[in-house]
């Protein structure tokens, strides 16, 4: 039951924005799940859950291993994550939201594969630098495909 619980915690705060306890045990009864604030408590410690506020200064629950500024998982009806992306020969710049750029860069890094030789991300603007050899139409594919899960 714990463990199921933990899973459906996990999901609820991947799939929704919950910015606290009372909206966690509220998306929990909605899915069948009745527990008290003081398992949610639990619960949050167990999975090392961090609260974050985004650039708007509204908080949210995030999973650790997710970038802080939850590029990924955008609540429905909020603004684009990423603004632009623009080339220059095989380097890219990407701009994002306000406060969203090491976010982004941080995934790229994490899920380029051996494409990119890194990433420089200032506070809204992604700079990114393939390994050599790499052409435009190369990096711009990838980065599509990176970037799909991103809100365009």
């Amino acid at each position: 039951m714990r463990k199921n619980r933990l899973e459906i915690i996990k999901r609820i705060l991947i799939e929704q924005h919950i910015s606290d306890q009372a909206d966690l045990l509220k998306a929990l009864r909605k899915v069948g799940i009745q527990t008290t604030q003081a398992t949610i408590s639990r619960d949050i410690r167990t999975l090392k859950v961090k609260k974050i506020r985004n650039s708007e200064g509204h908080s949210r629950y995030i999973l650790p291993k997710e970038p802080e500024t939850d590029i990924m998982l955008m609540p429905q009806g909020e603004k684009e994550t990423i603004v632009r992306v623009s080339y220059n020969g095989p380097w890219a710049v990407i701009r994002t939201r306000p406060g969203y750029a090491q976010g982004v860069a941080a995934d790229l890094d994490k899920r380029a594969g051996g494409m990119l030789l890194g990433t420089i991300a200032g506070y809204d603007t992604v700079l990114v630098i393939p390994v050599e050899g790499e052409s435009q139409s190369e990096v711009r594919g990838l980065l599509e495909r990176l970037l799909s899960g991103h809100t365009l």
